[in-house]
């Protein structure tokens, strides 16, 4: 009977891979993509575990030039780098270039265990068959049934409808919303959505999507600086939202008169900017407050917002966790409002110290700002803790003494010394610092 490989010696074994190497060698001398010229011996590594301990055994430089335990056990997360496919493709012949695509493919399509693709691509030239090589890569992704995440950091991207069974998807890319809609239906179990673009090429609106996603929980997107109004109220209706995350676009240069204060100008720009591009927002937290039932868990605003947005975000039933800037601090009083708040992350630096803040933490809502976090227990541990310590050095701390049943401050070497004499009081109390 014929002697099978796993049953000769190990010298045999690599007697023939020498053989197999040198045949690569002679036979495609001049190919420069190892994975091409070598393909043989990858085929034979990739054919089951013992071929890959085989040539493990036989050429660990042969096995690592390979990237052979890469794609026999990928992470659950797998980055298709389209810079570093050009870079190695420049001098590649076509027949070379779809071979090496091919190879790639075929490695992240067969493995089961990959959750989640990401596309990245970040053009530094022009390159004529990207184009080719990323729709080549997309077909392959979107015939396949089994992956939960995708993510993509391609500066375009069309046909996104051709996707199934996406769960969660990330776009940084120019897309048209109504291709985007054609997702949603055709993947209704959409769980989490992040947009970071904020101009669609076909002028559509993200609202679009929101009668086909009806199991949507996370939603992140950058506002468009040319929103109406009323164009994000209908996200209001998305019925499983628990995470709603919003972000500014990057600045738009403004032309301002320079003989004027630097200072004045940059603050005047920005007031004008805040008026004119957060009342879609305000409009959407109005809808939002005058749900009679909220299934919204956790608000992301990264950016400062005034007293009147802040009022609104009180109204919003059953919110736990809310993370923005604050135009004037003295907005945070009215979060004592909200009965099932744990959690307020500030956008503000500065030591927080206030009634406001005294009150929350009473209320065990944990409060943390740019360098200050500050959270107190049911036992009475009130603990302080910050990255700048000298701005805790002139603050009354005595405001904490009202705290009823506080046992101990938890504070740092640097707050301690810091605080220095304003703790004497606490000691005096019988408070263990």
């Amino acid at each position: 009977s014929m002697t099978k490989i796993t049953d000769i010696p190990h010298f045999e074994q690599c007697r023939i891979l020498d053989y197999v190497k040198w045949n690569c060698d002679h036979r495609n001398g001049n190919e420069s993509i190892a994975a091409i010229k070598y393909l043989d011996i990858l085929n034979f590594a990739m054919a089951s575990h013992i071929f890959d301990r085989i040539v493990w055994n036989w050429s660990r430089p042969m096995y690592e030039l390979l990237e052979i335990e890469k794609r026999l056990f990928p992470d659950k997360k797998i980055t298709v780098k389209f810079n570093r496919i050009h870079d190695a493709l420049k001098k590649a012949s076509s027949a070379q270039k779809e071979s090496y695509i091919d190879i790639n493919i075929s490695t992240m399509m067969n493995k089961m265990s990959l959750d989640c693709i990401e596309l990245e691509y970040e053009p530094q030239e022009f390159v004529v068959d990207h184009d080719d090589i990323f729709q080549d890569v997309l077909k392959a992704i979107q015939g396949e049934k089994s992956r939960k995440e995708f993510i993509i950091l391609d500066p375009i991207i069309n046909d996104l409808g051709n996707f199934r069974n996406i769960s969660k998807l990330r776009l940084t890319a120019s897309f048209d919303m109504a291709d985007l809609e054609e997702f949603c239906i055709n993947n209704p179990g959409l769980v989490d959505l992040e947009i970071n673009s904020y101009h669609f090429t076909d002028h559509g609106r993200l609202t679009q999507i929101v009668p086909n996603c009806p199991k949507l929980k996370n939603l992140k997107f950058i506002l468009n600086d040319n929103a109406w109004d009323m164009d994000y109220v209908r996200l209001a209706n998305l019925s499983s939202l628990q995470r709603l995350e919003i972000e500014k676009p990057p600045s738009s240069v403004v032309e301002y008169d320079w003989q004027s204060s630097p200072e004045f100008a940059a603050k005047r720009a920005r007031m004008d900017y805040e008026v004119r591009n957060l009342i879609p927002v305000l409009e959407l937290l109005k809808a939002l407050s005058q749900k009679k039932k909220s299934t919204l868990v956790k608000l992301i605003l990264k950016f400062d917002i005034d007293d009147e947005t802040v009022c609104e975000i009180v109204k919003i039933k059953g919110l736990r966790m809310l993370e923005c800037g604050l135009c004037y601090l003295s907005s945070i009083g009215h979060l004592k409002q909200i009965s099932s708040l744990q959690q307020v992350t500030l956008l503000n630096r500065g030591h927080l110290v206030s009634d406001d803040v005294v009150e929350l933490l009473k209320k065990r809502v944990t409060i943390s700002g740019v360098d200050t976090r500050m959270t107190l227990t049911a036992g009475g541990h009130l603990g302080i803790d910050s990255t700048d310590a000298e701005l805790y050095r002139s603050v009354n701390v005595d405001i904490f003494l009202k705290i009823e049943n506080l046992k101990s401050l938890w504070l740092s070497n640097d707050l301690i010394i810091s605080m220095d004499l304003a703790l004497v009081k606490f000691l005096e109390l019988g408070i263990e610092v």
